[in-house]
C-alpha cells in the first residue's frame, strides 16, 4: 500500500471516528494488522441551540466546548466526549427572565465495515438547567426564583459514510436513531389555565417523566494540517419527539438541538 493511500485511509478513518461520537481507522489496513491500536484526542468549540417551543418562547443559544477521545483496535473503535456550555444562554419568557446551561455526555462503540462505511451504537445523556427569576423580582416581595431542568438519557444506533475530496480533505454524513427516557423538573406552570380547558404541556409543573425518540443527522468536514493534526467542522441536528403522561393527560411535544462546531484532532498514536 502506498504512503499516500495509507494517509488517505487514515484521514477517512479519523473523520468516521469523530462524526457524531462515532468512528476511527488507522494508517494500515486493519485486515493485515488486526491488533493495530490508535488514539485520537479532540477538542471542538462552537454554538449549540435548543428549541423547545412547548415550554420555552425562544431558542436557547450557547457557546460550547467539547473535548473527547477515541481509541481504536483494528476495525473496532470506542469514542467518548463531554460537551458543556462555556457561557449561559439568555432566557426571556413572558413573566420571567433567566439563564440556562447545558451539558452532554456521549459514549459510542462501533465497527468500520469498509474504508468509507462505519456502524455504531452508544449511550447519550444530556441536561439543560434554567434559573428563572420574575421580571418584577425587585418590586414584588412575594416573587421568588426557581430552576427548571430538562434531562434525557438513553441509547442511539447509527452509521456514517465518508467521501474523499483529494487535497481538500474528507466529508462524512451520519444518521442515527435514538430512544431516550426524559426526566423534566418544571418548578411552576408558565401559564394560568382557563376554567374548562384541558391543561397544555406549558401548564404542567412538578417532576414529569416520559419517553423521547427521534433522528440525528450530521455532516463533518476534516482536512489534514500535518501527519498528526487534523482540522474539522461539524454540523449536527437532533430532532426528537417527547411523549409525556401526567395523570390522565397525554402530551406529545417536539425538541430540536442543533450544534455547529469547529476543532482540532490530535493523533496521539
Amino acid at each position: 500500500m502506498s504512503m499516500n493511500k495509507k494517509k488517505q485511509n487514515f484521514q477517512i478513518g479519523v473523520v468516521l471516528a469523530l462524526s457524531l461520537s462515532s468512528q476511527v481507522s488507522w494508517a494500515d489496513d486493519p485486515a493485515k494488522s488486526p491488533m493495530n491500536m490508535g488514539v485520537v484526542a479532540k477538542a471542538d468549540v462552537g454554538i449549540s441551540t435548543l428549541d423547545f417551543p412547548a415550554k420555552l418562547d425562544q431558542k436557547l443559544i450557547y457557546t460550547v466546548l467539547t473535548p473527547g477521545m477515541t481509541l481504536t483496535l483494528g476495525r473496532v473503535f470506542l469514542t467518548a466526549k463531554y460537551g458543556f456550555s462555556l457561557s449561559d444562554a439568555d432566557v426571556s419568557e413572558e413573566d420571567e427572565v433567566g439563564s440556562a446551561n447545558r451539558e452532554d455526555i456521549d459514549v459510542s462503540i462501533g465497527y468500520r465495515v469498509t474504508d468509507q462505511i462505519a456502524l455504531f451504537g452508544g449511550f447519550h445523556r444530556g441536561e439543560t438547567e434554567i434559573d428563572f427569576e420574575p421580571r418584577d423580582f425587585e418590586d414584588d416581595a412575594d416573587s421568588f426564583t426557581f430552576t427548571d431542568r430538562y434531562k434525557e438519557s438513553g441509547l442511539h444506533l447509527g452509521g456514517s459514510y465518508a467521501w474523499r475530496l483529494g487535497n481538500a480533505g474528507v466529508i462524512s454524513a451520519t444518521v442515527a436513531y435514538a430512544i431516550f427516557d426524559s426526566d423534566n423538573q418544571f418548578s411552576q406552570a408558565a401559564d394560568d389555565e382557563e376554567e374548562g380547558e384541558a391543561p397544555e404541556f406549558d401548564d404542567e409543573s412538578g417532576h414529569i417523566k416520559g419517553d423521547s425518540s427521534g433522528f440525528s443527522y450530521g455532516l463533518r468536514w476534516s482536512v489534514a494540517l500535518s501527519d498528526k493534526l487534523y482540522y474539522s467542522a461539524d454540523w449536527k441536528t437532533n430532532n426528537f419527539k417527547q411523549e409525556v403522561q401526567v395523570e390522565t393527560r397525554e402530551h406529545e411535544v417536539d425538541e430540536t438541538i442543533v450544534h455547529f462546531t469547529m476543532g482540532l484532532n490530535w493523533v496521539l498514536r
